[in-house]
Order: structure tokens, then sequence, then C-alpha cells
């Protein structure tokens, strides 16, 4: 073999150990990635298990039992699926009196005990004496449902081609309006009546905190009450903030009647200082999805 040969077949192997080594650190950065990840999203699952037993706590009075599990969260319409960990392996769950309850991960075996990713991870939750949980644990999956549909209806919108949404992060109520249709009464749809008028508007008599669970095909960003009316005391900083946005949603709490087959929210929307409009906005539950039948403009300008 000449000395070229030699030094080619040379400059070959330490090409080749270079690239083996090269893809041996890539595997290792994946799986420690991958590792991060699925700890993360156990930590993030747990929260929001925690954060739906806490709403079903504030509506029952109690936890569910331990017969009743986390399947009680999808019965009584608190989530829309059972509740599964980050490995798509369902909790454990036990309560142990009215106020407390034990929540457990077996981490990515699904087996009890092991390390890294298959270590148990464990929540232990309470619900003290004087314990007064934020109000936004009281708007439930059904109201988010309607948020999500009554969001995929354009013509409300000043600015149909937008392409995100900028949503007040409280619901509001101008509470003016019921006292406008008392003077001026809607000549009822024989599928609604005033029952359900009257429970929006006493559901709508204190606001509430709004969470990030609307659906869309549009990004949607919430905003506090003071960056609201920042914005609304100068459109020019909307625009240059929010380029895409079709300026301010601000939406109600929902009301249903018994049967939660019937629903009634409004939506309103703010561009300019004259320029927005407000709707009541009725909604029928048919094959499980609510869809718009009714809407009545209340303000435009």
């Amino acid at each position: 073999m000449n000395p070229s040969t030699k030094v080619r077949l040379a400059i070959v192997a330490v090409i080749v150990l270079v690239l083996v080594a090269v893809s041996a650190l890539c595997i290792v950065i994946y799986i420690r990635q991958q590792s991060n990840r699925h700890t993360v999203g156990r930590e993030i699952w747990m929260h929001n298990v925690e954060q739906a037993l806490d709403a079903y706590r504030i509506r029952h009075g109690t936890f569910p039992s331990t017969e009743e599990g986390l399947r009680a969260l999808v019965t009584k319409r608190i989530t829309k699926e059972l509740p599964k960990d980050a490995w798509k392996n369902e909790f454990i769950y036990e309560r142990h009196d009215k106020d407390s309850y034990t929540l457990k991960s077996l981490g990515a075996d699904g087996k009890p005990g092991g390390s890294g990713d298959d270590e148990d991870y464990v929540l232990k939750g309470t619900y003290p004496k004087g314990y007064y949980p934020s109000v936004d644990t009281q708007i439930g999956v059904d109201e988010y449902e309607v948020f999500s549909t009554v969001l995929s209806q354009a013509k409300y919108l000043q600015d149909k081609s937008c392409k995100m949404y900028v949503v007040s992060e409280r619901t509001d109520l101008p509470d003016w309006i019921y006292k406008k249709r008392q003077e001026q009464p809607l000549q009822y749809d024989t599928q609604f009546d005033s029952d359900l008028e009257k429970e929006h508007s006493e559901k709508n008599s204190k606001s509430y905190f709004l969470r990030g669970q609307m659906k869309s095909n549009k990004r949607v960003v919430l905003i506090s009450n003071s960056e609201n009316k920042e914005l609304e005391n100068d459109w020019s900083k909307f625009s240059e903030k929010y380029p895409d946005a079709c300026g301010i949603i601000t939406l109600s709490r929902v009301a249903f009647n018994e049967e939660k087959t019937k629903a009634l929210v409004y939506f309103g929307n703010t561009r300019g200082i004259l320029y927005g409009a407000g709707y009541l906005i009725w909604l029928s539950r048919k094959d499980d999805k609510y869809a718009v039948i009714k809407e009545l403009c209340i303000w435009k300008s």
C-alpha cells in the first residue's frame, strides 16, 4: 500500500470516528431533552388536574370519592376527557376526606418505583378551611365551548381579516343592556324565554377571570384590565402592539338552561373610540356541539 493511500484511509477513519462521536452526542442530548420535556409535562398535567379538582370541590362541596375517581370530572363536565399524565397513563387518585386527596403518576413505565422518567410523582391536594380559590375556576368547560364557538364566527368582528384575537381577561356585561331590553322588549322566540336573559343578567353581576382555554384557529391573547384601559385610551398603541388583531374582544359569563341545551352570551368587539359593536348571542346544543342560532346587535358605533 503506497503512502498516499494510507493517508486517505487515515483521513476516512478520522471522519468516521468524528461522525460516530457526533451522532452519539446528539442521541444523548435528545434523550435528555425528552426526559426534561416529560418531567415538565408531568408537572403541568398534575397542576391542570389539581385546578380541575378545585373546580369540582367548589361546585359540589367535596372532592370526588376514590370510587368515582377522576372520571367524575368528565361526568360533571369539568373536563372533556379523562386526565392522563405526560406518558398517557392514567393517574392514581385517592380521596382521604372531602378536603384532601392524593394524586400520583407512576412515570413512563406505569409501575410503582423507579428512577428518571420511571420515577413516581405524587401530589397531595388539600382544600383548607378559609381558602378561597381564584374565581376563574368557576368557569367550566361548557362556557369555554361557547366562547370557542362564538370566536369562530368572524361576522361579529369589526375586522374579519385579523390573524389573532385579543380578549379581555375579565368577563363583562354592560349593566345598561338589560335595562334597555326591558324598555324595548324582544319578541321572544318560542325556543327561548326571558328566564335565560334573567339568568344571564344575574350571572354577570360581577366580573370573573378567564383562562386561555378557548380553542381557535387563530392565536388568542388575554390582556389584563389595566392594559385594556391603557390601550383603549390610545388605540395607536394597540395597533403597534397587536397589528394582526381585530380590536379588543369582551365576553360575558354564559347563561344556560337547566339541561344546558340553550346558552346566551354577550360578545363585544371594540377597535376605536367610535368603532365597535356588541351582541347578545343565543346558541343551541346539538350532537354534543354548540351552534349559534340567533343574535341581536345591542350597540354599534
